[in-house]
């Protein structure tokens, strides 16, 4: 783009929203609309989050004249709001319509799914899942890859998020694990996915963490795209469990029906808030991998540690942002952890205010857990 973008946020107004304006406005990527329903809470994002460099605009998902407008507004579309499992592609077809670019935080494989069958994305550019579970969970192993490695054989994959946790994203995590994507205790293994070769453990020491923790082994989607990306023999996957009421509603998730979405949603909203009472915020993700480079075997390891999940998610939308308006991104439907550059992607991640490690290791993760949390 030859001019300064117009980057228009919907949802802007939102946690996520208002911390992806922030990071817009840091790095003068352009002119920045925040778009939403309520047009009030848009224009306080604009006064306070971008001290009057911006717009409010009314723009609501739902209503395809408002949103119409908004993406004819915008060079590039960055879509904070949701659930992406009921908004699905029609934000992305609106912008493509109207010559956007088009980025979305969420927007997972039921979308890439329905994008990819759309004529609308002839010459477009659609990047999806540029947020954080999916996005860096597949992103990072391959920054991680990029550090020596020669042929890579097996990864392993740790997320933990103590935060809370929005409705929309609530309902898309719920949603996702009852479409029944996420697949539990399973594994890749000798090269292909198989289910029930992995168990849930306790008391498992990990860098990060000042007690041992529980860790539920699962195959997702993105899990699955990563493995033949990076041509992986073996890999494992887990979510980290903290004691309290988030983890007992998702041990009632399995077998849910779509009439229950939404109440499950909420309840998991609630546990979430209940959990962080006294605690301060947590994220971790932790990779490893072991291969082979020019002086034959080798592991190397990668902690992150961000201070909020808001934080988290909008730094990597913002690095997937910076990526599409300097023309990075080709046109087509991409998910963001396959098409953007894992270098430069973890080159901002690590400069990036919310996140408050993002080392690589000469060592497996369980040689880091004695030293000092601070000094890792």
């Amino acid at each position: 783009m030859s001019r300064t973008p117009r980057i228009g946020l919907l949802g802007g107004a939102g946690a996520v929203g208002r911390e992806v304006a922030a990071r817009l406005r840091a790095r003068g990527a352009g002119e920045v609309l925040i778009g939403g329903r309520d047009v009030a809470a848009a224009e306080a994002v604009v006064a306070g989050v971008l001290r009057g460099e911006g717009h409010a605009v009314e723009a609501d998902a739902h209503d395809p004249v408002s949103l119409r407008d908004f993406c004819a507004a915008s060079d590039v579309v960055v879509n904070c709001a949701g659930p992406s499992r009921l908004l699905m592609d029609r934000v992305a077809v609106a912008a493509i319509r109207a010559g956007a670019r088009y980025v979305d935080v969420g927007g997972d494989d039921p979308v890439y799914e329905r994008m990819t069958r759309s004529s609308a994305v002839d010459s477009g550019s659609v990047l999806l899942s540029a947020g954080m579970i999916p996005g860096l969970t597949g992103l990072l192993p391959r920054y991680l890859a990029g550090h020596g490695f020669t042929q890579v054989d097996r990864l392993t994959v740790y997320h933990a998020v103590r935060d809370r946790i929005g409705r929309a994203g609530a309902y898309d995590f719920v949603a996702g694990i009852a479409a029944g994507g996420d697949e539990s205790f399973a594994a890749w293994r000798s090269g292909a996915p198989r289910s029930g070769a992995v168990r849930r453990a306790a008391d498992r020491a990990l860098p990060g963490f000042t007690d041992p923790v529980t860790v539920h082994p699962y195959l997702s989607p993105e899990a699955r795209r990563t493995a033949l990306r990076l041509g992986l023999r073996d890999g494992d996957w887990y979510s980290v469990l903290f004691d309290g009421q988030t983890s007992a509603v998702l041990g009632g998730l399995p077998g849910l029906t779509e009439d229950g979405l939404a109440a499950a949603a909420e309840r998991l909203c609630r546990a979430a808030e209940f959990d962080l009472l006294g605690r301060t915020p947590q994220v971790v993700l932790l990779c490893q991998l072991d291969g082979r480079g020019d002086g034959g075997a080798m592991t190397r390891s990668l902690v992150l540690r961000a201070g909020g999940a808001a934080e988290l998610v909008a730094a990597a939308a913002a690095v997937a942002v910076d990526e599409v308006v300097r023309g990075h991104v080709p046109a087509g439907v991409h998910f963001a952890a396959d098409v953007l550059d894992a270098s430069r992607a973890g080159e901002a991640l690590a400069g990036d205010p919310g996140v408050a490690q993002l080392s690589v290791h000469d060592m497996p993760l369980e040689q880091l857990v004695p030293q000092d949390e601070g000094a890792i």
